[in-house]
């Protein structure tokens, strides 16, 4: 147990560093498709995506993006990744004062548009899982809410509601679950201490007395446990749960009205109308 804490505890921070490696990948390359997307031809939100890229600026730069790829293979692109985000900074500052054709014109310029087309290949080498959703769901949150951490949202709206949907559909099958284990543990408890007995009684499937007094009635039965409520019994008579429900045990010749809890064709407990 000992060497598997310390295993865990070891790789924590490679798993830690992993994270910070893929949030940066993603926080990038969500930078990059907002850039794309105010170039393409006919876009009509230029407006929305800027405000997208402004957004990813405030919480995102080279030397806290460098820092999270520390570990990264990414690392060696520094220089790279700081030209890229001082394009996507130049453009946003630009478009801040007003000049959208300005930005426009810059961001399709030679040299910034060789700096996108760059990066945005150099990050295609380097997926996360699941990151061409998350990055579009993290580009509509940017759009819609206020400055987000660098992974915003880990859950799209349909993951939520199939686990939703998943969790409704379990509450039937637990609720049977649990009903049907406090039903065994029913069984299971005893109201009263029963003591292992072998006595020899007689039963009569009546509690009307010309009956008990009937002797050809009487059918040969055992007693296996007793309490002072109830008792389990051996017969050899037509107990099943679909047979008389009130019965009548002697024991030395005394009569006990009991009723049927449970039976099959060779057992039955019983409890008696009366405590012994």
């Amino acid at each position: 147990m000992a060497r598997v804490l310390s295993l865990i505890f070891w790789l924590m921070p490679l798993f830690a560093a992993a994270q910070e490696d893929c949030d940066a990948i993603l926080t990038l390359t969500q930078l990059q498709t907002a850039l794309e997307r105010v170039t393409a031809p006919g876009h009509r939100r230029v407006t929305a995506d800027m405000t997208v890229v402004r957004r990813i600026l405030l919480r995102a730069d080279a030397a806290n993006i460098n820092y999270a790829l520390r570990d990264h293979t990414l690392a060696s692109q520094a220089d790279a990744i700081a030209d890229f985000l001082a394009v996507a900074r130049t453009a946003s500052d630009s478009f801040d004062a007003g000049q959208r054709n300005r930005t426009l014109n810059y961001l399709m310029s030679p040299e910034p548009r060789r700096i996108r087309i760059t990066t945005g290949l150099m990050l295609r080498g380097y997926p996360c899982r699941g990151s061409s959703a998350r990055v579009s769901t993290g580009l509509q949150q940017l759009t819609l809410d206020a400055p987000s951490p660098l992974d915003p949202v880990t859950f799209t709206r349909k993951q939520a509601l199939a686990t939703l949907g998943l969790s409704v559909a379990l509450i039937p099958l637990c609720i049977y679950l649990i009903r049907r284990q406090i039903r065994r543990l029913a069984l299971r408890r005893r109201r009263q201490r029963r003591h292992v007995v072998d006595i020899r009684a007689f039963l009569v499937a009546s509690h009307r007395t010309q009956d008990i007094q009937n002797t050809k009635l009487w059918e040969r039965a055992e007693v296996l446990d007793l309490s002072c409520e109830g008792a389990k019994i051996q017969h050899w008579s037509d107990l099943a749960p679909d047979g008389p429900a009130k019965i009548t045990l002697m024991i030395d010749a005394r009569a006990h009205p009991a009723a049927i809890i449970w039976a099959n064709p060779h057992y039955a407990g019983i409890k008696f109308a009366t405590k012994l």
